[in-house]
Parts: C-alpha cells; sequence; structure tokens
C-alpha cells in the first residue's frame, strides 16, 4: 500500500508545503488564488476527467492491462485525487458549494479520522466480501453486490476509525511537543 502510493502522499504533501509558502510570502500568488477562487470548476474537471478514466481506462475486473496503460491509469487517478483536494487546501474556506460540503459535519468528521478508515478500510472491505460470499449476492467471483459492501467496510471502517482517533491517535497528538523519552514520565496534575 503505502510505499507502492508514495507519489500519491509526496502529491497531499506538496500542496500542503505550497499552501504554507504562499502563506508566508508578502506577495500574492495569482495563480493559486485563481484556483481558489473556482472550487466548483475543480471539482468539475475531477469528474470529467473521472468519467474519462472510468469509461476509458478503469478496471475491468481483474485484468492485467499494458505498462501505457497502466500508466495512464495512475496519472488520472493522481490528476483526480489533486482536483479534489485542492479546494479543500486553497482558497477561501467560507466561500462555495465544494467548501460547504466539506465543512459539513459528517464530512469534516470523516476527515478528522481519515487516516484510521485507510488503515482499516482494506481489512474490512475484506471481511465483508468473505461474510457475504455464497450469499444470494454473488453469482460468480468478482461480482459481488457492491452497494452491501460498500455500505459495510464504510461503517465499520469509520467505526474502527473513531475508536483508532481516541484511544491511539488523539493521545498521541497531545504529547507530540513531548520527547519520546518523557511520553511515560507520570506528568504533574
Amino acid at each position: 500500500w503505502f510505499p507502492g502510493y508514495l507519489d500519491y502522499f509526496c502529491l497531499g504533501a506538496a500542496i500542503a508545503a505550497i499552501v504554507v509558502w504562499a502563506m508566508l510570502r508578502d506577495r500574492e500568488t495569482p495563480w493559486l488564488e485563481a484556483g481558489g477562487r473556482h472550487p466548483q470548476a475543480l471539482w468539475a474537471v475531477m469528474l470529467v476527467v473521472f468519467a474519462f478514466y472510468s469509461t476509458q481506462f478503469g478496471t475491468q475486473g481483474l485484468e492485467t492491462v499494458g505498462i501505457r496503460d497502466y500508466q495512464i491509469r495512475y496519472y488520472l487517478v493522481g490528476t483526480i485525487c489533486l482536483l479534489m483536494l485542492l479546494p479543500g487546501a486553497i482558497g477561501d474556506p467560507s466561500k462555495g458549494i465544494v467548501r460547504h460540503f466539506l465543512r459539513w459535519r459528517p464530512i469534516a468528521y470523516t476527515g478528522m479520522v481519515s487516516y484510521g478508515v485507510y488503515l482499516w478500510h482494506q481489512g474490512w472491505t475484506d471481511k465483508a466480501i468473505e461474510w457475504t460470499e455464497g450469499a444470494p449476492f454473488y453469482s460468480r467471483p468478482l461480482d459481488a453486490n457492491f452497494l452491501l459492501i460498500t455500505g459495510i467496510a464504510v461503517v465499520l471502517s469509520i467505526i474502527t476509525a473513531t475508536v483508532s482517533w481516541y484511544w491511539w491517535e488523539q493521545p498521541i497528538n497531545r504529547r507530540r511537543d513531548v520527547a519520546l523519552r518523557d511520553w511515560f514520565k507520570r506528568r504533574p496534575a
């Protein structure tokens, strides 16, 4: 997972670094501000790229594809991710339908626990497939009830990510300014 998608991770980190760089500059960055003024346009382009990807280069099961198609898929997915993330990172957070959606409490909460969702979703997806296998949801391998499996995986991933956030991530985040050697020392009351 992670090592294979390190460049996608770096794409997100680059967005964060560029936004911080732009905030620290004394002068405006017109190209960044232009993107920030039009979040709906970014998502519209993302939807067009996604439609192109899913109809022209999307997967058809576990087929093997050539290197050219694989690279095209890979870069299209990176472009989709970039266009999806940009409205949340640049521009006035109080303006636009896209940013209003991103501020919606369930979406904001999912964003808060998203690392846990990332960590747990594949395991729960595998379990959901296992639990529904042999049931009337399948007629052949890879012919699963997508909505059922996705629903089970999403709900259980968010629940597990919530537990992970409150019992593991948040306590660690509270100690991020404490030297590791001092983590287990008693704090004064």
